[in-house]
């Protein structure tokens, strides 16, 4: 069973979740070394809008959110030169996670925290070892308590549901075993 997490509803569908590498740095300081840390990404198409999530195994709290839709899209178009549009922008995204997956030393995710809340991240690559393309930028604040929230209390379950299901299959491995050789399940 699947458990709904923030922004999730019925008309909205993910197009990709997964950890994957970020290079986090502080925006007071950006050309210091940062450090890397696998971040859980997730990208939902919900009708127009385009909504990224990220979030952190560590730090339950680590949580931010950036909704790309109608409102903000064509601002953000305009500065970054994106060529994309407004119904392809969540492939987009999903193609730049991939590539970075796939490629880590040639695509990198940064992602620049201020004390603010706020935070961007940055997909950026390595061309050819001569020079550092910036593709995208993307602005993303810090969660709210609700949608943090509603994340903890969704893996929360989740994490439950894997654990009562891996119980059932040891206690059917169990009676399975008794069954078949009840001396071996009474040795110590």
């Amino acid at each position: 069973m699947q458990f709904k997490g923030p922004f999730e509803t019925e008309t909205s569908h993910e197009l990709f979740a997964r950890e994957i590498t970020i290079d986090l740095r502080r925006d007071d300081t950006p050309s210091q070394e940062g450090f890397q840390e696998q971040i859980y990404v997730k990208v939902l198409q919900d009708g127009d809008k385009t909504i990224i999530l990220l979030s952190s195994e560590h730090d339950l709290f680590f949580h931010y959110t950036c909704v790309i839709d109608e409102s903000n899209f064509n601002e953000l178009a305009q500065e970054q030169n994106l060529t994309v549009n407004m119904l392809d922008f969540g492939a987009f995204i999903v193609k730049l996670l991939n590539s970075a997956l796939r490629d880590p030393r040639s695509f990198i995710i940064l992602m620049f925290l201020s004390e603010d809340g706020q935070a961007n991240v940055t997909f950026t690559e390595n061309f050819k070892n001569y020079k550092f393309l910036e593709i995208l930028t993307l602005p993303l604040a810090i969660s709210t308590e609700d949608v943090i929230r509603c994340d903890i209390t969704s893996r929360y379950l989740t994490i439950k549901q894997k654990n009562n299901d891996l119980q059932t299959q040891l206690t059917q491995l169990q009676n399975m075993i008794k069954l078949k050789l009840p001396g071996l399940m009474g040795k110590k």
